[in-house]
């Protein structure tokens, strides 16, 4: 008798196990089902803000880290040819052997689903949605064209206007820069003042088809500067200008293309316009002076490059000129901030992105301008020059600059037939004048991140029937558009990026914490 109570408490502790696990399995499946939902990106469309799979490759001259789509993705030999021929170094150019190296797979991510049953979805959101064409694919990539709205790409941006309207002044340009961490999330690097070559440009050959490295900022004549640490530059004097050089070790050729494809046949070459220059000073004294420049296609449609400054003056004072213009029309705004302090290290951004200019300090936006042309405007005044003159100016006595950067933004290309070999079925840009896409209710346009070899709304030739019955009206093909029924929800995370290998060239299993990260 005494042992039954014992027994009876064994039967209901296994009965309640049971049944906690039986409930834990019925919620997860209602969570996966109606709440979150993991994928696992497959491809490098959405590069880099999203890896498929890909190659982690670490420069042997800088120390660089960078990643490169898998080769063996279109070509079975592809791996082999990329590890004997070796990657290079987007920041010093100089060639990094690869070795044995493996692939990393793609980055796993949470996917909110269903929350466009409660909210609209918002331009520049990364979304997953089935493929119009094969249903059963699904396919994540940025949402940048909404309900109701015609919309085209030129030089690199995106325009919009109301669907319907015939006013040429209505075109607005869409700004990344309205939503700041989509904006940083897309910069591309052109050159990183952290990273030199172990010889910092002594050794005179570095390889077949490789030019010696030399400092990309050059000091302007009359300019006193100390560039004997390559990492860090030190005004000397009273004042002081460096230049970007984009003809220094071919950035204007590597800067121009995606580094990520570098083992793509694909020759794309991109204009870069949209610039963002960030740089971190420590002056000397109080009240330092420092300017940003850069050369630009601004509000005046009649001038198709042009200077813009902008310069915090020693009593905090914030201008924003152009100064080839006359003195009436050369202030664009102002703002005011405390005077610079000296031995405080500030750090400050400058942006011209999307029809803006930004300046930021220390996380904060001090200042910002922006403008609209009307679309034949913007179309007459011709093409960018293929890269913009840039400059850092100093004055107030000795001050030391790091971590210069500079990058480039996300350049959508129109895929008008011109630069890329692939035929367009959505035709949109400069040399399809006049051919925009209009989207109505409900329907939405999608691209990727990595514009040139991204399989995206501008390549779709084909809709599965069963998806144009449900969502179009007869006659019309909807190629390139994506409806609402086939938004299956928002990526918001990225919980398990790609591993690394626990040791050596073996298989990758370690994850990489220092990755997890919102996506935006």
């Amino acid at each position: 008798m005494s042992d039954q109570p014992a027994v009876k408490r064994t039967d209901e502790s296994v009965k309640e196990t049971l049944e906690s696990l039986v409930i834990a399995f019925v919620f997860a499946f209602i969570f996966r089902a109606f709440v979150v939902e993991a994928f696992v990106i497959p491809t490098g469309s959405m590069a880099p803000t999203l890896l498929g799979q890909h190659l982690r490759v670490t420069s042997d001259e800088s120390g660089y880290r960078y990643t490169v789509d898998n080769p063996g993705t279109w070509s079975t030999s592809g791996l082999d040819r990329a590890r004997r021929a070796g990657a290079f170094d987007p920041m010093t150019g100089a060639g990094t052997r690869l070795g044995g190296a493996v692939t990393s797979p793609g980055d796993r991510i949470l996917v909110l689903k269903y929350i466009y049953e409660f909210t609209e979805p918002r331009r520049w959101d990364v979304v997953v949605f089935k493929d119009p064409h094969t249903p059963k694919t699904n396919f994540i990539k940025r949402l940048v064209g909404l309900p109701n709205e015609e919309l085209v790409i030129l030089d690199g941006n995106l325009y919009t206007r109301p669907a319907g309207s015939v006013t040429d002044s209505d075109w607005r340009v869409a700004r990344k820069s309205d939503r700041p961490k989509v904006q940083r999330a897309v910069w591309q690097p052109v050159y990183h003042s952290q990273y030199v070559p172990l010889d910092e440009g002594a050794r005179a050959n570095r390889g077949p088809g490789v030019p010696t490295w030399e400092n990309p900022w050059k000091p302007t004549r009359g300019s006193n500067w100390d560039l004997t640490d390559r990492r860090r530059y030190r005004l000397t004097g009273d004042a002081g200008e460096l230049r970007f050089d984009f003809g220094a070790g071919d950035y204007d050729r590597h800067a121009a293309r995606y580094a990520y494809n570098q083992f793509s046949a694909d020759s794309t070459v991109e204009q870069i316009e949209d610039v963002r220059l960030s740089v971190h000073l420590t002056p000397k004294n109080d009240g330092q002076t420092v300017w940003f420049e850069s050369t630009a296609r601004l509000d005046d449609p009649e001038l198709s490059r042009e200077r813009v400054r902008v310069t915090i003056e020693a009593d905090g004072r914030v201008l924003l000129e152009a100064p080839d213009r006359p003195e009436d029309r050369r202030l664009l705004t102002r703002g005011q901030i405390t005077p610079l302090r000296g031995r405080q290290d500030v750090h400050l951004e400058w942006w011209i992105v999307d029809q803006s200019v930004h300046l930021w300090m220390d996380g904060d936006r001090l200042l910002e301008w922006t403008w609209e042309l009307p679309m034949t405007a913007l179309i007459e005044r011709g093409v960018p020059a293929e890269t913009p003159s840039l400059g850092i100016g100093l004055s107030g006595g000795s001050c030391l600059i790091h971590r210069i950067e500079l990058d480039r933004d996300l350049f959508y290309s129109s895929a008008n037939g011109g630069t890329d070999a692939r035929a367009a079925y959505v035709r949109l840009g400069r040399n399809t004048r006049g051919d925009t896409l209009t989207l109505g209710p409900d329907e939405f346009f999608c691209l990727g991140d990595n514009s040139p070899r991204s399989s995206d709304g501008r390549y779709w030739r084909q809709i599965d029937p069963w998806v144009a019955y449900r969502n179009f009206d007869a006659g019309r093909d909807g190629l390139g558009i994506v409806p609402r029924r086939l938004l299956i929800g928002k990526a918001f995370f990225v919980y398990f990026p790609a591993p690394f290998p626990l040791y050596g060239n073996r298989m990758a299993f370690v994850p990489d914490f220092g990755n997890l990260r919102f996506i935006h």
